[in-house]
């Protein structure tokens, strides 16, 4: 390692001298400030110094016979040319008369631009875009020992929709992406999943010109995950544990409004649709399609629509009343944990579709008709089966047996 040093050094001792005209020597850095490369415009010479990763210097290579253009740059071409806000990008600018180029430049402060190595007819670098930059055209300048030059770039912004979904393990849900504004081309954007553990997505989508494009999302295990493209970001809320720990999966069919023809003379009022629910069980997943409302025909009508609501009860459908209050999701279970002398009370709300067997040794009572928090006892629950009774005693009130 030392003998390697003393060689480094003695090239550096070697290769000055012939740089020692500065009006004719171009000099670059990195963003650490080391000197990467030395173009000799009068020697025709070029010293390029390659580092690693901490900073040491590995070698000096030097190009014989380099004939830079003494002329303007001249911009042709930067690939790619269409930018998502909030990625990072290697591009390649290409042209004539770029081989002492000094800086790349934007008229847009948030786009940051790294040369990379540059050549009489190509430059490379990386261009960054923050995520809180506008769409809309940027500027990007070349400026060379011998005068600059422009180009334009096109920066989109990036929407996922929808930006928040809860699942299952083992469901799936089609999320869309776009871009603002509209692309004149197709554009293949990159699918960053953050928890690859917990969500599963393709690596990247194309966006087709002026449209959007569709991705599936899996859900594989309980949590959260995240996904970004460009500056958007979704979650994908996966609620966990197998099925006897879900509290609910309430799925409601889409109710919409059409009209058609709004004849002459008639009034519409709609009020808000609303979904209310007093408070939602734990591992409960509640997705709701729009609600509507269809007239065919009207003629000198005055249509008034009230709320639509959906209430949504958070308590179990039955419970045992006791020396303590436990609920359960069917009569058998509420029967089956019972003491003597309990009472068992169902809702109004629910329809029991289940097969009750009364089979011990016990005296209980079962009471129907009550409200969702079972503050009051107002109508009769239905039971859809059979009752059958081989041992203890029952009392049944206020209930509607439907086989």
């Amino acid at each position: 390692m030392k003998a390697i040093s003393i060689l480094l050094t003695l090239i550096w001792i070697i290769a000055l001298p012939s740089l020692s005209i500065s009006d004719s020597v171009d000099y670059l850095y990195d963003d650490n400030g080391r000197l990467i490369k030395v173009s000799n415009n009068l020697t025709n010479t070029r010293l390029l110094y390659h580092y690693d990763k901490v900073g040491n210097l590995l070698s000096i290579y030097k190009e014989e016979n380099v004939i830079p253009g003494t002329s303007a740059p001249v911009l042709q071409s930067i690939d790619p040319d269409i930018f998502l806000i909030g990625e990072n990008y290697n591009v390649v600018i290409t042209g004539q008369n770029l081989l002492t180029t000094n800086s790349i430049t934007s008229n847009n402060s948030d786009i940051s631009i790294k040369l990379i190595a540059s050549i009489d007819t190509k430059i490379t670098a990386v261009l960054s875009v923050v995520g809180t930059a506008l769409p809309g055209q940027a500027n990007i300048t070349v400026t060379t020992s011998y005068g600059s030059a422009s180009i334009n770039i096109n920066l989109y912004g990036v929407s996922i929709t929808p930006n928040e979904i809860s699942l299952f393990p083992g469901s799936t849900a089609t999320m869309s992406v776009s871009l603002t504004p509209s692309a004149p081309e197709d554009v293949e954007v990159k699918i960053n999943n953050n928890n690859p553990d917990i969500i599963e997505t393709p690596p990247s989508a194309t966006i087709l010109a002026g449209g959007s494009a569709d991705f599936t999302v899996n859900a594989l295990k309980g949590g959260t995950g995240t996904i970004n493209i460009g500056n958007a970001e979704a979650t994908v809320y996966v609620i966990g544990g197998d099925e006897s720990e879900r509290g609910a999966v309430i799925e409601s069919a889409p109710v919409s409004i059409s009209i058609g023809i709004v004849p002459s003379n008639t009034l519409i009022n709609s009020q808000s649709v609303s979904v209310s629910m007093s408070s939602i069980p734990s591992n409960t997943l509640i997705n709701s399609s729009p609600v509507s409302v269809q007239w065919l025909e009207i003629a000198n009508g005055i249509t008034v629509s009230q709320q639509v609501s959906v209430d949504i009860c958070s308590n179990y459908p039955a419970r045992v009343v006791g020396t303590t209050t436990n609920y359960y999701s069917t009569l058998q279970a509420a029967y089956d944990s019972a003491s003597d002398n309990e009472t068992i009370q169902a809702q109004a709300l629910t329809a029991f579709t289940e097969n009750l067997n009364i089979n011990r040794s016990v005296s209980v009572t079962i009471e129907g008709g009550y409200n969702c928090d079972y503050s009051s006892n107002t109508g009769n629950t239905e039971l859809k089966g059979t009752m059958t009774i081989s041992g203890g005693t029952l009392t049944i009130k206020d209930f509607i047996l439907k086989k």
